[in-house]
């Protein structure tokens, strides 16, 4: 389905200008049929009336007017006035002017039936919309004034964002991004908390043709210096182009800004919102990257899953189907937006499926549990979500807090993002059972930021399902062995994560990829259209990711009747005199212990460099200070230990609250403690927030000098690139008034360019699929540098005549210059003078010199190739002569347009097609050169289709 931007509200179809006779209806069709034509990706898509400007919304150029009146006198049998050509500027002046030669038209041919209104009721989006932005046009068009979204502090929620707002906030935070010179793939970081700013922010961006990267802001002072150079190295590894934060970070993110050198702005959502600049008009496609999702666990060695919008829409509207989600549902989160649970399968699920998301802060949540259960007692939520801490989190809310709480709305509360505690999910469903929660409300599924969020899902209508395993048989021989019963000493319990998710499938393989019978552990690797197609700008990690058409997880798991047991990550698997040990049983059991903080107890592998073996190391974090109290804690943690291990701890080291490195989603990093263990520095503390900032600011002013360090190399060559062009250019400019013949100066013009490129350190690289004819041919390329010309004059042979607009015939120095060189010069915006321009053209055809046009007839900063104009074309069709096709690739980098004093050093590749013969000398033989020209073009030149993806404006 094609959509409309909004802004666009002028060109909705309605009543013609001059009232709704048949020769307003005639004259119309056929400026919207000859558009079609010669925009064959606009079909459908055109809805300007008969105060359409011709150029603007219609898209009929100069030569396309000239048909367009052509058409209209064989239609009518009229002669139309020759100024009319120059004039007309709407339908409506093609009307009068008809009318003012009595014309007139029979009855109008038969018209589709309108569509009718959409119904007034909530409506999930289509399934034929697979773009992010298709989707919120979608809402915004039909349901526009629909609550999306209600901001809820715990107490009490907001009034709403309508998705008709949140489709403006976009569109001007888009606006905002394309000022400040965004463009399409660059990387852009959100550093923003959950809420309102970072949903518009999120479409935003790819409203702007660039990728968001969500990252955490800070929240924790005590660790800021580690949290700000962590999210340094993964805007470094996504080469961030900019990051968007709230007021209160922009002290923090300038300190980080020094720390990612390719940061070129860092500001606010509300400072970035642009209401009265362009929208940006790039639409995506469905394989186009939507989302760059650092792995929760990122640190030294960050890793970003690229997720395309076809990747994003597969996973929710599986994971719809898997929980019949509907636009009837109300979803209540407090998961962070930055994370792939809240992201994904919260907020952009809700999204798509039209439900009422209820969205709180996490801090909200963490301060006060029940929170979370008032709002969805309010709310009358029916869906949620969370890892097994938040539900374990709530068994310690005191019974006066939750007097006349009632659940009973509640359908689905999905369990994920961590391992689940099958005590958990029982401890949670008794308490709460008086509250009206069901247990067939808990969902346990099993996701991963790779298949973008879920991957599998158990049926609605159960309780979870709890398989008791024999531990021993699972640590020796990696087999589930079931329990001879429910009370049987060594049982451990793993939670069913269900089924995967409808068109994905998941496989569990041994240490020799061989698939693993049932009840067997090993690696669970997935496959479907979730699945991301890799690391942003890691081939080496992407290659350990794939394996013969799957991807790694991660995780071990095993399967038993179809459904899905994950028993741990296989980076954690600890194996300890030939058994597999999944540390998480263990450390629930230590943190059973009196006088062990929540959560408090790590056990993980360490090598011992004086002995070169591996040490079991057990970090228990407390608050006990007696050295005797300390000392009991240590023994009780060794007699728990052996109970799981049957073996001894090497190393049992207490350690204060807050020493455990974590996520900020809170899962335990493993390899940042096991450095920190090494390092002898656990126990130490971390220092102030005072003197951490001092860190980071000594630091910061290293980057800023760096920063001027590149600033000054750019200058310095920019004004070196300009000394070659007055340098070359003070040799070959005389050279070409004096000498005598054009062949010779275009000999002189031919090696200066070639030269100047040499000298510019730019290196050229050109493909050629046939000969090259020096006679009687049209090039054709398209045109995102000023260096484009000095390009084509280096590498084409022959007294080219360039086509030049005529402004340039003014100049003092360009002018002599190319009339010297034989150019063309055309009137850009007075359509008679670029209709006598084509005659020109076909003269030069004629005379046999080769032309070069840049049928694009404009330079953009953006990437992206415009629609062709059609001169060059009807000139090559009459006179009969080839079109070939240039793209050039690298230019745009070089020598942008709003920045022409300052190139950059860049290649340039450049591919000349196969000639292109025209079909005969009519408009439709110049149409389709036009279309199969561009075709050729746009396969080689690697940027975005902006007359495909966008209405014509």
């Amino acid at each position: 389905m094609d959509i409309e931007p909004a802004g666009r509200t002028d060109l909705r179809p309605g009543p013609p200008a001059s009232g709704d006779d048949a020769l307003s209806e005639e004259v119309l069709r056929t400026v919207v049929e000859l558009s079609e034509e010669l925009h064959p990706h606009q079909r459908g898509r055109i809805h300007a009336g008969l105060a359409g400007d011709l150029d603007r919304d219609f898209g009929l150029d100069s030569l396309g007017r000239v048909e367009a009146v052509h058409r209209l006198e064989a239609l009518f049998n009229a002669t139309l006035p020759d100024s009319l050509f120059a004039e007309a500027a709407t339908p409506e002046d093609l009307v009068q002017a008809l009318r003012s030669k009595g014309a007139s038209a029979g009855p109008p041919r038969a018209q589709p039936p309108r569509a009718e209104p959409a119904a007034a009721a909530a409506l999930a989006a289509p399934e034929d919309l697979r773009t992010l932005p298709a989707v919120l046009a979608w809402h915004a068009s039909v349901q526009g004034e629909r609550v999306h979204l209600y901001l809820s502090d715990g107490e009490r929620e907001g009034p709403g964002l309508t998705y008709a707002e949140l489709q403006t906030r976009a569109q001007r935070l888009a606006a905002g991004l394309a000022a400040q010179g965004v463009e399409p793939g660059e990387r852009i970081a959100l550093m923003l908390p959950t809420g309102e700013d970072f949903v518009a922010a999120f479409l935003g961006v790819i409203l702007a043709g660039a990728i968001p990267a969500p990252i955490y802001p800070p929240w924790r002072m005590l660790r800021i210096e580690e949290h700000l150079r962590r999210q340094a190295r993964i805007l470094q590894h996504a080469g961030a182009a900019g990051m968007i934060t709230f007021e209160a970070a922009l002290s923090a993110g300038r300190l980080i800004r020094d720390h990612a050198p390719s940061l070129r702005f860092v500001a606010s959502a509300a400072s970035l919102a642009a209401p009265d600049a362009p929208v940006p008009r790039i639409l995506p496609k469905p394989d186009d990257l939507a989302l760059l999702q650092f792995t929760s666990g990122s640190t030294a060695d960050p890793k970003g899953v690229m997720l395309s919008h076809a990747n994003i829409l597969a996973n929710v509207r599986a994971l719809a189907l898997a929980i019949r989600a509907s636009p009837a549902d109300v979803v209540t989160s407090w998961l962070p937006l930055y994370h792939d649970m809240g992201l994904i399968a919260a907020w952009l699920s809700c999204l798509d499926r039209a439900a009422t998301f209820v969205v709180m802060s996490p801090l909200s949540f963490m301060a006060r549990p029940e929170r979370w259960l008032w709002t969805m007692h309010r709310t009358r939520t029916t869906i949620t979500a969370a890892p097994n801490f938040a539900f374990e989190l709530c068994l310690s809310i005191p019974d006066d807090r939750l007097a006349g709480l009632d659940l009973g709305a509640l359908r689905v509360a999905g369990c994920g993002s961590e391992p689940v505690s099958p005590a958990t999910m029982a401890d949670f469903t008794r308490k709460f059972a008086p509250y009206g929660f069901r247990p067939e409300s808990l969902l346990p599924v099993y996701g991963l930021a790779e298949s973008a969020a879920a991957l599998t899902a158990p049926p609605l209508g159960r309780a979870p399902r709890v398989d008791w395993i024999e531990r021993r048989a699972l640590a020796i021989h990696g087999l589930a062995r079931p329990a001879p019963s429910p009370d049987a000493p060594g049982l451990q319990g793993f939670v069913s994560c269900g089924v995967p998710l409808i068109g994905h499938e998941v496989r569990i393989v041994d240490a020799a990829d061989r698939e693993a019978a049932e009840r067997h552990e090993g690696r669970l690797q997935f496959r479907g259209p979730s699945a991301t197609s890799g690391y942003f700008n890691d081939p080496a990690k992407t290659a350990e990711l794939k394996a013969d058409g799957w991807l790694e997880s991660g995780d071990l798991a095993y399967i038993a009747e179809g459904e899905v047991f994950v028993t741990g990550r296989t980076k954690d698997l600890v194996k300890r005199a030939g058994r597999n040990i999944h540390p998480e049983d263990v450390e629930a059991a230590i943190d059973a212990i009196s006088g062990v903080a929540p959560r408090g107890a790590v056990l993980f592998s360490a090598s011992d460099p004086a002995r070169g073996l591996e040490r079991l190391v057990l970090v228990v974090e407390t608050t006990l200070q007696d050295d005797a109290d300390r000392l009991g804690l240590v023994a009780t943690a060794q007699e728990r230990a052996v109970d799981y291990l049957e073996a001894a701890v090497d190393d049992i080291v207490l350690a204060p609250p807050d020493t455990i490195p974590r996520t900020e989603s809170g899962k335990v990093r493993r390899a940042a403690l096991r450095e920190l263990y090494l390092a002898g520095g656990i126990g130490a503390g971390a220092a102030s927030p005072r003197r951490q900032a001092l860190r980071l600011q000594a630091t910061a002013a290293l980057g800023r000098l760096r920063r001027l360090r590149d600033a000054a190399a750019v200058w310095l060559y920019a004004r070196y690139w300009w000394a070659v062009i007055g340098a070359v250019g003070l040799v070959v400019w005389p050279l070409v008034q004096l000498l005598p013949t054009l062949h010779s100066r275009w000999q002189a013009v031919h090696a200066a360019s070639r030269i100047c490129l040499r000298l510019m350190g730019h290196r050229l690289k050109v493909v050629a699929e046939g000969p090259r004819p020096a006679r009687h041919a049209v090039y054709v390329s398209n045109h995102s540098s000023y260096l484009d010309s000095l390009v084509l004059s280096a590498i084409l042979p022959g007294d080219l005549a360039y086509a030049g607009f005529k402004e340039l015939a003014e100049d003092p120095i360009e002018g002599p210059f190319l009339r010297k060189l034989g150019a063309m010069f055309v009137e850009r915006f007075e359509p008679r003078g670029a209709v006598a321009a084509a005659q020109e053209a076909l003269g030069e055809l004629k005379g046999e010199r080769p032309l070069v046009i840049f049928p694009e007839a404009t330079i953009m900063r953006m990437p992206g190739l415009l629609d062709f104009r059609m001169g060059a074309f009807a000139a090559a069709a009459e006179a009969q002569a080839p079109v070939i096709p240039i793209a050039i690739r690298g230019t745009r980098n070089i020598l942008r347009h709003d920045h022409r004093w300052f190139p950059r050093r860049g290649d340039i590749e450049v591919h000349i097609g196969r000639a292109l013969e025209p079909a005969g000398p009519d408009f439709q033989a110049a149409v389709a050169l036009k279309n199969a020209a561009r075709a050729e073009i746009l396969a080689h030149v690697h940027e975005p289709d902006l007359a495909a993806e966008t209405p014509l404006y």
